[in-house]
């Protein structure tokens, strides 16, 4: 009994649904096109937070929507210096679809909140080296953005914000944090282990 419950253990440690985790995407030095000078100047820096949890919906072949997939976010307007926070009340989706031993596309659609409390809907969309699937949970290990696909357009009704070209974009891991239930696990386990221990003569 006590070989069964340290098995059962191990393959929970081991379960990739044990544990939840985030995807940090940072987007920084966007480059705005000021049409009324003719010339490009510094326009922002994006980040998200990224639920590599939430379900794939199979939106077509070779193409996954995550819908909720977007946890958190910030957007810094670098002309107007405002701040944008990611608004948790509106629906938001990341797609992500791989092209055949082409490319992988990746949009993201939601809402930012300005320092009102406005909410505006955002597109960002971008494209990145060619992987294998469009599973969510590869983007921290196998994208490799190209910086001149990026496009982000904050669609706010007077003042319309378009971004393009990062100089950086990056998919960082965030260290997986146990969910209340593994903890659980883990406790009760120990607990049996231990009095099995106790009660076992000697």
């Amino acid at each position: 009994m006590r070989f069964i419950t340290i098995v059962g253990l191990i393959v929970a440690l081991a379960a990739p649904s044990a544990m939840a985790g985030l995807v940090r995407l940072d987007i920084d030095n966007l480059t705005f096109y000021d049409w009324d000078t003719g010339e490009p100047e510094p326009g922002g820096s994006i980040s998200f937070f990224i639920d590599e949890s939430v379900a794939d919906s199979n939106a077509l072949p070779e193409r996954g929507r995550y819908n909720g997939a977007i946890a958190g976010g910030q957007f810094n307007n670098y002309r107007t210096g405002e701040t944008y926070l990611f608004d948790l009340d509106t629906q938001n989706y990341l797609d992500v679809e791989s092209v055949a031993d082409m490319y992988t596309g990746i949009a993201l659609r939601g809402s930012f909140k300005n320092q009102l409390g406005h909410s505006f809907l955002f597109d960002l969309w971008m494209e990145a080296s060619f992987k294998p699937d469009d599973h969510l949970h590869t983007l921290k290990s196998a994208v490799d953005v190209w910086e001149n696909s990026v496009v982000f357009s904050l669609l706010e009704p007077v003042n319309y914000f378009e971004g393009y070209g990062s100089t950086k974009v990056s998919f960082t891991p965030i260290n997986n944090v146990p969910e209340p239930s593994l903890w659980a696990l883990l406790l009760s386990s120990l607990f049996m282990l231990g009095w099995r221990r106790f009660k076992s003569p000697i």
